[in-house]
């Protein structure tokens, strides 16, 4: 009798977007590296931490993997476009549009669309300063608002001091904590701010921000970033807040989440209207303390 032994494929995901771009779209792969027949690959110009959580290696990007290229296959390797902007538009719904004809090359099945929100193994990663930080901390009925004040790198937004806006909120609610992810502005000098650095300083926070906004009520930033990394199952899935702050001519602010029935609140506020956040904030927080 002989034994059949399975042909290995080899699969090279690549990415020339940022960081938040491979975040989307990682539950996709860790769904396809658990193959043990699947040879698996990443190339990207960004670090490996990013995917720590993931059993694959991130190597530099190849020559002829372009930013617009969608799966291309030969003989028994696939190269796969793991960017959703070479798609419709920069959805969830685009990712697993994107990843259909990959799913069907491969002759594996593809899960429910919701199935493929992002998930992090946050035990892959630096937690313990943030668990100390909220056993410590955080009082009883205490909301936690996660302001992601980082630069945008794309056209989602448009790149401005949110200092002011971070005051107007801690003036606001002054018996919740706001917790900022980017000290490189002046530092706020109030009472119930705090920056992430002072929580947890390593160079490359990502995962670990993303950690911390599971436990925050309220998520603000520019879907960029930080912002991006909070777009996770744990917080998708409970009664939590996403303020995005966007430029109106940029369709799908919130990953396309608002459109799917979760039970996550999702609020697009263009920038010329920022004024207009403290109230959506404080509207939230007395719908949850009812």
């Amino acid at each position: 009798m002989t034994n059949y032994v399975r042909k290995l494929i080899n699969i090279k995901f690549f990415n020339h977007g940022g960081l938040g771009d491979i975040h989307v779209s990682r539950s996709f792969i860790n769904d396809i590296v658990q193959y043990p027949h699947f040879v698996c690959q990443y190339y990207s110009n960004h670090s490996n931490y990013i995917l720590n959580d993931v059993n694959i290696t991130i190597d530099k990007m190849l020559e002829g993997l372009t930013r617009e290229m969608k799966l291309r296959s030969l003989h028994n390797t696939h190269f796969m476009n793991t960017w959703y902007g070479h798609g419709t538009h920069t959805t969830l719904q685009t990712l697993y549009n994107n990843f259909k004809p990959l799913y069907k090359a491969l002759y594996i099945p593809q899960r429910d669309l919701l199935s493929y929100l992002p998930k992090i193994n946050y035990s892959k990663f630096n937690i313990n300063p943030i668990n100390n930080y909220i056993k410590a901390f955080k009082k009883k009925n205490e909301k936690y608002i996660l302001v992601c004040n980082n630069d945008c790198n794309s056209n989602q937004s448009t790149n401005f001091d949110m200092n002011p806006l971070i005051k107007e909120i801690a003036e606001k609610f002054k018996n919740d904590t706001i917790i900022v992810t980017n000290d490189q502005q002046n530092r706020i000098n109030m009472n119930n701010v705090v920056y992430f650095k002072d929580i947890l300083d390593i160079e490359i926070d990502l995962n670990e921000i993303s950690y911390l906004s599971t436990k925050c009520d309220v998520i603000i930033g520019k879907n960029s970033g930080p912002h991006t990394f909070c777009y996770v199952e744990e917080n998708i899935n409970r009664n939590s807040c996403f303020i995005s702050i966007v430029n109106q001519r940029w369709p799908y602010y919130d990953f396309g989440l608002k459109q799917l029935n979760t039970r996550s609140t999702f609020i697009n506020i263009d920038v010329n209207k920022i004024n207009e956040i403290v109230n959506h904030i404080k509207g939230f927080c007395d719908a949850s303390n009812k």
